[in-house]
């Protein structure tokens, strides 16, 4: 073999090992950009796995949360069956008392209506009172004055009594005889004050008990009749008194002049004989 062969034929060998490290570079080029592709791929999986993995534990601990708000709704769910078994118990109950409220119901109908005729009646009633009030009312007044002028009355009789017992004091001293006239007429003349303070105190009691009004008035004026009966007798006994002591003092108009009696005057008899009468 010739060098030039030789020479051919390792250029050739050359050129396959060229070939043959192009190819190797190429693949291996391709092998880079596979490597490439296979991290980016690999990290893009590593995210979703991570992804994953959050969205797992999200999904992990709204099932925790699921879970629990289930637990809660099935013993709220318990709890409702249990007052619902409750509430259809009480409904049963409510309805048997709901019965037994409307035949009460109609009771108290049957009690507001009965309820209403007594009120009726009452003020019915309370008007009669009003009427029969303001009636005694206006007879009270006219008792009143009736009593005002019976007390004005009264007082004049005790003026005049006072005057009498002023007269039968100085008859008194005239006569013995007029003074026992004259304490009968003063115990008369007492007896009519207490009768009068027992009238007083009678009709006090009688306004401040507040008895039957027409009870009231027929006493008061029983009473005034009295007292007018016993006045004229009063003023009959001391007519009959002053008559008895005018008869003693004409009989002892004439006394038997003392020694030491100073004279009097007839002027001084005639005021004298004035003041008896």
């Amino acid at each position: 073999m010739t060098s030039a062969e030789h020479l051919a034929k390792v250029k050739a060998k050359l050129n396959a090992i060229k070939e043959k490290i192009d190819q190797t570079e190429d693949r291996e080029l391709e092998a880079k950009e596979k490597l490439r592709e296979a991290e980016e791929r690999l990290e893009k999986a590593l995210g979703e796995v991570d992804s994953f993995k959050r969205r797992i534990q999200l999904v992990q601990i709204e099932d925790k949360k699921v879970r629990a708000a289930l637990e809660v709704k099935v013993q709220e769910l318990d709890g409702m069956e249990r007052r619902s078994k409750s509430e259809e118990e009480q409904c049963k109950s409510l309805e048997i008392t709901d019965r037994e409220s409307d035949e009460k119901m109609h009771e108290m109908e049957d009690l507001v209506e009965e309820t209403d005729i007594r009120d009726k009646d009452v003020q019915t009633k309370v008007a009669e009172v009003e009427l029969k009030f303001k009636v005694t009312q206006n007879e009270l007044e006219k008792a009143l004055q009736r009593a005002e002028k019976f007390e004005n009355i009264s007082s004049m009789m005790e003026d005049q009594l006072t005057g009498n017992v002023e007269t039968m004091a100085s008859l008194e001293e005239k006569d013995a005889e007029a003074c026992e006239r004259e304490i009968e007429g003063e115990e008369k003349v007492a007896f009519m004050q207490d009768e009068l303070k027992a009238m007083v105190y009678r009709y006090e009691e009688a306004e401040r008990k507040a008895p039957p009004l027409e009870n009231l008035i027929f006493a008061m004026m029983e009473d005034m009749d009295n007292l007018k009966i016993k006045r004229k007798e009063v003023e009959d006994e001391m007519k009959a008194m002053g008559d008895l002591v005018e008869e003693v003092t004409v009989e002892k108009s004439a006394p038997k002049p003392s020694p030491f009696a100073e004279p009097k005057d007839e002027a001084a008899e005639e005021e004298e004989e004035e003041e008896e009468e």
